[in-house]
């Protein structure tokens, strides 16, 4: 076994396919929120709150298994910014997102933020984002999506450096705000795997975070994106496609679109 594998970082990352939302029971809440998220959950609107429970349903029953204690016995607390921590600090971390196709849940030793984004998410009577991208994220990394020519290769790479975006803040428990101003992301397409990395010439956000990124698990091929934002050593995942509270299966990505970047971009 070489050093390299002993010390490389494992994460376990679950997804749950909108439609594999079950029905929530009052039992279900009990379990799986605390008193202030209840409080939470009862000011959401119905498709909200059931994202909302489900994130903490997997994400509670995943760190139980690690823990070997009871969902119900784990607390959270929160950072300044909102992001979520055990609240008992045992050296745990954890993330969860959420769209209107998927809820995923990320889970390691090692800081880590996860995004999820469908590839054609609606916003009323409003434009898709990509035809406009620089109101949305820097104008560097802007300029990958404006390159594309069709609408489609547009709306699929503004998803993807998106959730890259939104990881990267989750992981650095920092601001959209700010990252929409000052995060540069390089996209290198020209080795065998695709690489995006912070441009530091022309970002002020900062460097030192790593991505991998996929595309769907079983049925839900093209139709959103998943991102985990790192620091470090690329960890070692282990997939997981949650169907229901009895099927908790290992499943891999249909596409990996990120691979680990290997150099920063100065």
């Amino acid at each position: 076994m070489s050093l390299y594998s002993t010390m490389q970082p494992k994460a376990s990352l679950y997804y749950c396919a909108a439609e594999d939302i079950p029905s929530s029971s009052p039992d279900d809440v009990n379990i799986f929120l605390d008193a202030s998220e209840i409080e939470r959950y009862g000011r959401m609107c119905d498709i909200v709150a059931a994202q909302f429970l489900q994130g903490r349903r997997m994400v509670k029953q995943a760190l139980s298994d690690v823990l070997a204690v009871s969902p119900s016995d784990i607390r959270f607390a929160y950072s300044d910014n909102g992001k979520p921590r055990l609240a008992n600090d045992c050296g745990w971390h954890f993330n969860i997102s959420h769209c209107n196709t998927a809820v995923v849940v990320a889970i390691s030793k090692e800081n880590l933020g996860v995004d999820v984004e469908a590839v054609h998410r609606g916003r009323g009577k409003a434009p898709p984002p990509w035809q406009n991208s620089l109101n949305f994220m820097h104008a560097y990394t802007a300029e990958w999506v404006e390159q594309q020519e069709s609408e489609e290769d547009k709306a699929k790479l503004f998803t993807l450096l998106w959730t890259l975006m939104e990881s990267e803040v989750k992981l650095n428990d920092s601001s959209i705000f700010k990252a929409r101003k000052q995060l540069a992301i390089h996209v290198n397409r020209n080795a065998q795997q695709a690489t995006a990395e912070v441009a530091t010439s022309v970002s002020s956000y900062g460097s030192g975070s790593r991505w991998l990124a996929f595309e769907g698990w079983g049925d839900a091929t093209g139709k959103d994106v998943v991102a985990l934002a790192f620091s470090g050593l690329e960890p070692t995942l282990e997939f997981y496609c949650w169907q229901s509270p009895e099927v908790v299966a290992k499943q891999t990505p249909v596409k990996r679109l990120i691979g680990p970047a290997v150099n920063e971009y100065g």
